[in-house]
């Protein structure tokens, strides 16, 4: 595990915790949350108008501003269940 990492996700956790919250009382987040084997690994389900939408989210992430974590975008289509 990299202390660093840790260090920066423990100085940034009740920003990111509220940054979180703020997306999800504007109706841009869907879900949030860790890797159960993997707790410095997570994912976030956006639901925004464009990828350049959700390229801003992730860069203005506490987490990623503290260098304390990387992004990822993919888009999705969902077909079927609660997210469609």
């Amino acid at each position: 595990m990299n202390l660093m990492r840790v260090r920066i996700l423990t100085k940034v956790k009740k920003k990111d915790l509220a940054y979180l919250n703020g997306l999800l009382s504007e109706g841009k987040l869907r879900a949030a949350g860790t890797y159960e084997n993997s707790p410095l690994a997570g994912l976030t389900i956006l639901s925004v108008p464009s990828r350049e939408d959700a390229e801003a989210i992730a860069k203005e992430d506490p987490i990623v501003k503290n260098n304390g974590a990387s992004y990822q975008i993919i888009e999705w289509d969902p077909k079927f269940g609660d997210f469609k």
